[in-house]
Formats: C-alpha cells, structure tokens, sequence
C-alpha cells in the first residue's frame, strides 16, 4: 500500500517493494498491530526528503515535508480503518555525542576526560522538532498511539551516553548497543509481548 496523492521515497525500487510488501501484509486479517519505527529525523530531514506524487512529479527538501507528512497520516488513517491498531515510536534520540569515542578526550598532558553526560534533553527535543517537527501530532490525529523513547531513555534534563556502570549505551551516534536494548529497553514490551511498560 502506499500513500496517496505523495509517497515517501524510500532509498529506490527494492526498498519501495519492500514497503509496499510490509503494508500489505500488515492490512492481512493475521495483523492486528502495526508498529511504525523509524529514524525519523534521517527521512525527514530537509535535504534528503523526497516525495513522488501520484502525477510523477517530485517534491524535494522542505516543500516535501507536508506531503510526506500526510501521506504517513495518511497510511495510518487506512490502518486504523481496516480495524489495525497503530503504534508509532519516535526517534531515540541521535547525536554524535552519544558516540563511543565522543565519550573520551585524550589531552595534550596524556590525561582521559570521559564525557559521558550525553546531550540534554532540550538539545535533542529542538534537534528532533527541528527534523521531523509535526510528525507526532499528524500520527496522533490520524489514529496512531505514541512511544516516545526519550521518555525511558532521558531524564528530565539529560540523555545520557553512558549508564550508570560506565557502559556505553550507544553503539555509534545513531544506534543503540543491541546489549543495552536487550538489558534496558522495555518501551516496545506492552506492544510486542502485551507486558507492562
């Protein structure tokens, strides 16, 4: 299924199958919750965002945004119709001073500074509104639940790059480390396995 009259472009022809694939098997009578997870501050991202309308023609940069917006909306709106419940998670929150060696400063004197305070959460909810501002409010209007991740990943003040052990969370700026999602991440439990949040 795709989204009418704008569609995202998503990477070329195998990657618009693949989604066009996922969408119909999740409008089958089996599917009775779609989750919808992404890097969204990479696909909605002013200069990289590309939206192909129905007609042929291309929208780029920030004049695809609202397209792109609505024809996610636009996606869940159709889910929510076949009977689905729509669950969608927002970005974790991305930045390279989440990175592994952002954490450590070697100086001049041989000396380690370890950062490990990661960005506060100010930071990164200007970061995110400014590269995918809108899309909460358009999936909620449109039927979708919300997961924030910076709500189980962020204190009031910071995201912090480390845990409180010293590891690292991140495994680069962009993605968590895939021990730290099995240990620490429970946000996607009640949607998965019907478990408490």
């Amino acid at each position: 299924m795709s989204a009418d009259p704008a569609r995202p472009y998503r990477g070329g022809r195998s990657c618009n199958a693949f989604a066009d694939k996922a969408f119909a098997l999740a409008n089958t009578a089996e599917i009775s919750t779609v989750v919808l997870i992404a890097q969204w501050t990479g696909y909605f991202s002013a200069p990289a965002l590309r939206v192909q309308r129905s007609d042929g023609s291309e929208l780029r940069g920030a004049a695809a945004a609202p397209a792109a917006l609505e024809g996610l909306a636009d996606i869940i709106r159709a889910l929510r119709a076949a009977g689905k419940r729509v669950v969608l998670v927002l970005n974790i929150p991305v930045a390279p001073e989440l990175a592994p060696r952002s954490i450590l400063e070697r100086r001049w004197s041989g000396s380690v500074v370890v950062r490990g305070d990661g960005m506060s959460r100010d930071t990164w909810s200007a970061i995110r509104d400014r590269l995918s501002g809108g899309l909460a409010s358009a999936a909620r209007e449109a039927g979708a639940t919300l997961i924030d991740p910076a709500d189980f990943l962020c204190d009031s003040l910071r995201c912090p790059a480390l845990e409180r052990n010293g590891v690292p969370r991140y495994h680069d700026g962009y993605h968590l480390r895939a021990s730290f999602v099995r240990d620490h991440v429970g946000y996607l439990d009640s949607v998965i396995l019907g478990a408490p949040r």
